[in-house]
């Protein structure tokens, strides 16, 4: 369950097996590592969850047609700013936001 307004996130589970696990049935988020999209929809869809997920609209690619399939309304494209994708508490910047297709420009 998410935590409601003003709560505090818990902590990431890094390092462990998400795929190993059952998922709760609850508007989950996924932001994953692109060798993963296609075993995560196929969970989404074969367990009928439901999932807010960020991914490159790359087209040609095998799993674009699966979100296609699961979408429930219009994509949304996340505008491109230099701060779109860090970690470490804003320390470090992803290199190369923009050919990840995320967004508009």
């Amino acid at each position: 369950m998410l935590p409601g307004p003003g709560s505090p996130m818990p902590r990431a589970p890094h390092g462990i097996d998400a795929l190993a696990h059952e998922w709760l049935q609850t508007l989950l988020y996924a932001f994953l590592p692109i060798v993963l999209t296609s075993l995560t929809l196929a969970r989404v869809g074969e367990k009928g969850l439901s999932i807010i997920l960020i991914d490159p609209q790359w087209l040609g690619k095998n799993w674009l047609a699966n979100i296609m399939e699961l979408l429930h309304g219009t994509p949304w494209p996340l505008p491109l700013h230099r701060d779109l994708l860090i970690q470490a508490g804003g320390e470090i910047y992803h290199p190369y936001v923009v050919h990840l297709a995320l967004g508009r420009e």
